[in-house]
């Protein structure tokens, strides 16, 4: 037998023919492996986001084997699914895949709230030109080969455009799309926490300068007055009490900024510790008044409590609900005008104890609002008003502690209202708190809206229902007061 022969019994044998099969379609992928490999390498080294360079590959995944969309999980790190959207795309076709590969990733697991979050990544590629959404996309998921539990998914129009399809993505291409992904992903950690160590810094130097800022100013004033009295530039004795007088103020002022101080970096650092119990909610209100009297009636501010009649328990540490309390009606009286009235009411919304300060002054601006409970702000026209920005945020944070939180009703030229939701019970859930105050604020505006109690003479009949402390503002000289209750009412007698 001759060598053609053989080859040609060779080539006609099964065996042969696979080789010949295979060889053939070798060389039909190795030019899309190249394209592939070259417009990777592409997208690698293109001056964008790493998220940005994430969603571009994707959508050139998808597109080499004929899928509408494609999604990528890696559990390097935090574990996220990336789900690329197109211009001009909705997204909800995208988290429909993005959670269907969360849930197939650990459908091992019975915990729900262990899914890794979907993320959508936004990707300016142009897009084929039948961008039609399929009716029932068929999912497909794809493992892919690295060093973390890393793999694709797929939305195809058709379970038979899949099966087609797929075998696109060769082993090597699989590989190839795997380390550039996984290098992304990697650089996309590092973005955020780069991100994060940045303005965690940048938060650190704005308190740091804000601070200095603080203690500067009075120090400065401190300094001055009693530089003229120990070199006794100062003869007149009013003149001199006056200055000795100031000089007590401003030392107030800033131990009050050391104590918040004090108080913001124990709760920051979770070293604060609350003693949770029952207690009841009227009395903490009616203590609260109680504290703050003597400022109220030096603004010519009326107090007025509308508190429940019987008693109901609010879960959570009396002497700082008390704290907040305090703050926030404070507050309240510092920045309304005189002759308006503020109302301290207590209602409970199922397992929820809403409080509300509701005070008639200027309003918030609505742009104000986000950064109101941030440290040392300070809104507008609030520059002559003494304090250190820091109440509202630890008042915010002590209720969060104690499983509440805090909100704001307010209507520019009517007024504001902060409502706290605390817990009533052990049932209190986040949601139910939440739900609470959502409750509260749209019931706040509308009192805020019609303008209740805005202003209002002392000497005017109160309202049997309420627990009015307008005369205890006119008690003269600190006679006893008391609470007492009578038929089922709250009210109050000297």
């Amino acid at each position: 037998m001759t060598s053609k022969s053989t080859d040609l019994a060779n080539q006609a044998s099964p065996l042969g023919e696979r080789r010949s099969r295979l060889r053939r379609a070798a060389d039909r992928q190795a030019p899309r492996q190249a394209r592939f490999l070259a417009r990777s390498v592409r997208i690698m080294a293109e001056p964008k986001s790493a998220e940005e360079r994430l969603a571009d590959l994707l959508v050139v995944v998808a597109g080499l084997v004929g899928a509408d969309r494609a999604a990528y999980l890696c559990d390097r790190g935090e574990p996220r699914v990336a789900v690329v959207v197109r211009d001009r795309e909705a997204p909800d076709d995208a988290m429909a895949l993005g959670r269907w590969f969360a849930e197939q990733s650990l459908s091992g697991c019975d915990d729900p709230l262990q899914l890794p979050p979907v993320v959508l990544v936004a990707s300016h590629l142009p897009a084929p030109r039948d961008r039609s959404a399929a009716r029932r996309p068929h999912y497909v998921l794809r493992p892919l080969p690295g060093g973390c539990n890393a793999g694709l998914a797929f939305a195809f129009r058709s379970a038979r455009g899949a099966a087609t399809a797929l075998p696109r993505l060769t082993p090597v291409m699989a590989g190839h799309a795997g380390a550039a992904l996984e290098s992304l992903a990697q650089a996309i950690s590092d973005e955020r926490e780069l991100a994060t160590l940045r303005r965690v810094d940048g938060e650190r130097r704005r308190f740091t300068s804000t601070v200095a800022h603080e203690l500067r100013t009075p120090l400065a004033a401190l300094s001055g007055y009693l530089d003229l009295v120990v070199e006794s530039k100062v003869t007149d004795a009013s003149v001199l009490e006056e200055f000795l007088a100031r000089s007590h103020e401003l030392v107030n002022g800033m131990s009050s900024l050391v104590g918040d101080l004090l108080e913001l970096s124990r709760l920051e650092s979770g070293q604060l510790e609350l003693s949770i119990a029952p207690f009841s909610g009227t009395d903490a209100g009616l203590a609260t008044l109680e504290n703050l009297m003597p400022l109220a009636r030096a603004r010519e501010i009326a107090l007025e409590a509308a508190l429940p009649t019987r008693l109901r328990s609010v879960l959570a540490d009396r002497r700082r609900v008390e704290q907040v309390l305090v703050n926030l009606v404070g507050n309240a009286i510092k920045f309304c005008p005189g002759g308006t009235t503020v109302v301290l009411r207590l209602d409970f919304d199922g397992p929820v104890a809403v409080y509300a300060v509701r005070d008639h002054g200027k309003g918030i601006a609505p742009e104000e609002r986000d950064s109101l409970f941030e440290p040392f702000h300070r809104g507008n026209g609030s520059a002559r008003i003494v304090g250190t920005g820091l109440g509202l945020s630890i008042a915010r944070d002590l209720t969060r502690r104690m499983g509440g939180d805090v909100d704001v009703a307010s209507i520019p030229g009517m007024g504001s209202s902060f409502v706290v939701g605390l817990p009533a019970t052990k049932e209190a859930e986040p949601a139910a708190i939440a739900l609470a105050l959502e409750h509260a604020r749209h019931r706040e505006e509308i009192e805020l809206a019609h303008g209740n109690h805005r202003s209002r003479p002392e000497s005017e009949a109160q309202d049997a229902s309420r627990v009015v402390t307008g005369a205890l503002l006119r008690s003269r000289n600190g006679g006893r007061r008391r609470a007492r209750r009578s038929n089922g009412e709250a009210a109050v007698a000297d």
